[in-house]
């Protein structure tokens, strides 16, 4: 936790699933962490439940997923490259595998890319904010991005939400 405490052990998960004491967590959400057991050449990932001490294993072809807040995203091998979706925590595809980047904004939205433009999608794949932008970053209340070309503060008021910073074509 914040405060440098232990709150959960995966050595013995790890022991238990026979990969030795390495495991490594790829993103953690209330009771869930997603895990990274790296089998020689190839990794293997699951969802596990602190408290219940259950294990899922991920499916093989949802690559390198990454938990963050609740929704886990995840990569998938195309012909042209990778494609990115997500799941939730029953490991049901709510995101399909169709973005060329996907990023989490906030606890209900997604920054998604289609070719060279960004927007916003929810949780069920609708779009909130149209594939218009050059650009849309995490916004924190500062920012600073090479798309922006400088740092410092953002005015809430003039952005499409308290989330996100986005820019057009026009580097407005």
């Amino acid at each position: 936790d914040l405060d440098g405490n232990m709150v959960a052990n995966i050595s013995n998960v790890s022991l238990n699933e026979g990969y030795g004491k390495s495991g490594q967590i790829q993103g953690i959400y209330s009771d869930y962490t997603v895990l990274r057991f790296p089998i020689h050449s190839e990794d293997k990932y699951a969802l596990y439940n602190l408290k219940t001490k259950e294990l899922k294993y991920i499916d093989s072809e949802y690559g390198s997923p990454k938990m963050d807040n609740g929704v886990i995203v995840f990569g998938k091998k195309e012909e042209t490259g990778y494609k990115y979706g997500a799941l939730d925590l029953d490991l049901n595809e709510i995101v399909p595998a169709e973005y060329d980047e996907l990023y989490l904004a906030s606890p209900k939205l997604i920054i998604a890319k289609k070719g060279e433009k960004y927007g916003l999608i929810d949780y069920n794949n609708k779009t909130v904010t149209d594939f218009n932008y050059k650009k849309i970053i995490n916004f924190a209340g500062y920012v600073s991005d090479d798309y922006f070309k400088y740092w410092g503060q953002i005015d809430f008021e003039k952005n499409i939400n308290k989330y996100t910073v986005a820019l057009d074509e026009n580097d407005k």
